[in-house]
């Protein structure tokens, strides 16, 4: 640099960086069309955007954050016979879909996509916010843990209570819904905590775009003044859409049954193996009859994610002799 400020201060001269090539990258192309691309930087897809929300207090004034909204959980039994109340389940919606999952093997060491997404809740003492942790499955949190997940879920307002509480019920699965613990798996946040939800949120698949696609930058991104041009010079790779509600319920070619229905169908084809190996099976009430299959179908039945029972260790693990009946 013939300088040390770039742009220059007042009399001094321009700031200039010199390259020299080396020897192969001189003879393998014309330099007078070539063009120099430097600050090269790794970039993954997807917008950060920040919502707030709180959980609705109703000995407090209405405020103006929007409310995260509950859903009735299930009744823990207290004892023989008798259930408690049910527990409220606090949900939220995110405005943005389809949240982006990033493999970060320094979370997750299985190299399974981690969801983008940071939950702190305001400390109403006025010390620093507190972290709420995703988790894959609020069973692996405890009944103090302040953990999260997120649900590929869709709620919308339906209508307006007589309250003037809104009503909402489920859409679809085209869209992320954040969902705290009952205080069995996992915290469940206390009416009036306020929470700060950063995420990020792509296109998918529909982000693998060509080389030079990308020739401009978000206006409303730090620092975004400070760059002159952009571009990709490779195409983006990698980019995928979250598993589709058919393909997980199996209905496409190749899919798998419920394992309530595939335990019948294997039942039902051990008792059928037996008699015909021992004709006086049924005869000496070894065995009831086999019974036909859901539906009068005596295929294999194909309706949700399970295992399948064409594999040996699946197989072993739904043997006739190992279920109580």
């Amino acid at each position: 640099m013939t300088c040390p400020t770039s742009p220059p201060e007042a009399l001094e001269p321009t700031a200039v960086t010199r390259l020299e090539w080396g020897d192969a990258l001189a003879t393998a192309r014309d330099l007078a069309v070539t063009t120099v691309i430097g600050n090269l930087a790794q970039a993954t897809q997807g917008r950060t955007v920040i919502e707030t929300f709180a959980i609705e207090d109703p000995s407090a004034p209405p405020a103006k954050t929007p409310y995260a909204f509950e859903r009735t959980g299930a009744r823990t039994l207290t004892a023989p016979g008798v259930c408690g109340d049910a527990s409220s389940i606090r949900l939220f919606t995110l405005a943005n879909a389809p949240l982006t999952w990033f493999a970060q093997p320094a979370l997750d060491p299985s190299g399974l996509p981690v969801a983008e997404i940071l939950i702190s809740q305001a400390s109403p003492s006025g010390r620093p916010p507190i972290p709420w942790n995703w988790v894959r499955s609020l069973l692996s949190a405890g009944p103090f843990d302040e953990s999260f997940t997120v649900e590929p879920a869709l709620y919308r307002p339906i209508a307006r209570n007589s309250d003037q509480s809104l009503q909402l019920d489920y859409d679809s699965d085209a869209g992320d819904t954040v969902r705290f613990g009952d205080s069995v798996f996992g915290s469940n946040p206390d009416p009036g905590a306020v929470f700060t939800c950063t995420y990020r949120f792509g296109a998918g698949a529909l982000g693998n775009v060509a080389a030079g696609a990308i020739s401009q930058i978000e206006r409303s991104t730090p620092s975004a003044s400070d760059y002159l041009a952009v571009m990709n010079p490779f195409a983006a790779t990698d980019g995928a859409d979250a598993q589709s509600l058919k393909s997980a319920l199996g209905e496409e070619r190749g899919g798998v049954i419920p394992l309530d229905r595939q335990l019948a169908h294997h039942l039902h084809r051990r008792r059928a193996e037996g008699d015909r190996a021992d004709p006086d099976r049924r005869a000496h009430g070894a065995d009831r009859a086999p019974q036909p299959l859901p539906h009068g179908r005596d295929r294999e039945l194909r309706a949700g994610p399970a295992i399948r029972l064409d594999r040996p260790d699946d197989r072993d693990l739904c043997r006739a002799d190992r279920i109580r009946r």
